[in-house]
């Protein structure tokens, strides 16, 4: 754990050095043949060698302990593939300007027929995280699906299990179905070949990073640093 430092920008220069709070897992942070990889990850070294300061990563267990460290002020950007939701706008913090556009998926075995119609969710189960912008979108469409008689259920599943280990119970046969992100899902489709993604359950959606609302300056950083480097590194 690293010291309590609710400051803003100035206070990651001074310290030379600013504390990316994050996930384990493939599309944000992990651990390969002992290189230190991800597509959330690289983006903060970039910023942070820009910014001429060092990176600590700091991995939660959960959401609720990201939203906590960050408030606390023991990190100072969430950078774990967020999407902006109605839930998470509760929290006193401020969300950047978009970077990473993606689709929620329904995610089943690929030996089951694709899912084409809402109507053959009738009832089928669906197992997510419920601090997931998942749950959100499930709740959602399962309010206005009943109304047309088509029920699903909505399992929840440990806050620390990663959406990778729920695609994993789902391949294994444990599982009926779950909701992903597209970038998620095609990373996953090249690990197992019984996987497939069918219904797109919303529209094209910006992942975020997260700051504290005291965090103006390293806001605005941000927000620059997505405007000018995103597209040219991706």
């Amino acid at each position: 754990k690293s010291d309590k430092r609710p400051g803003d920008l100035a206070s990651i220069k001074k310290h030379h050095q600013i504390r990316l709070i994050t996930r384990n897992n493939a599309s944000t942070y992990f651990l390969w043949k002992n290189q230190l990889m991800g597509f959330e990850y690289d983006l903060i070294k970039h910023f942070a060698k820009q910014q001429k300061v060092s990176l600590k990563v700091l991995v939660a267990q959960d959401f609720k302990q990201m939203m906590e460290w960050l408030e606390q002020g023991q990190g100072d950007i969430i950078s774990a593939g967020l999407i902006k939701t109605a839930e998470r706008e509760k929290f006193s913090v401020d969300f950047t300007d978009p970077y990473l556009f993606v689709r929620e998926l329904i995610v089943q075995r690929k030996d089951e027929q694709a899912i084409t119609l809402l109507n053959e969710l009738h009832q089928r189960t669906f197992h997510v995280r419920k601090s997931s912008s998942y749950w959100n979108t499930l709740t959602v469409s399962q309010e206005k699906l009943s109304k047309l008689d088509i029920q699903f259920t909505i399992k929840l599943v440990p806050e620390s299990m990663e959406t990778e280990e729920i695609i994993k119970h789902i391949v294994d046969g444990e599982y009926d179905l779950t909701l992903a992100d597209s970038h998620i899902t095609d990373i996953e489709k090249s690990w197992h070949s019984n996987l497939q993604t069918s219904l797109a359950l919303t529209r094209k959606q910006g992942h975020r990073w997260i700051v504290r609302n005291n965090s103006k300056n390293l806001l605005a950083q941000l927000n620059k640093f997505i405007k000018k480097e995103y597209k040219q590194l991706y």
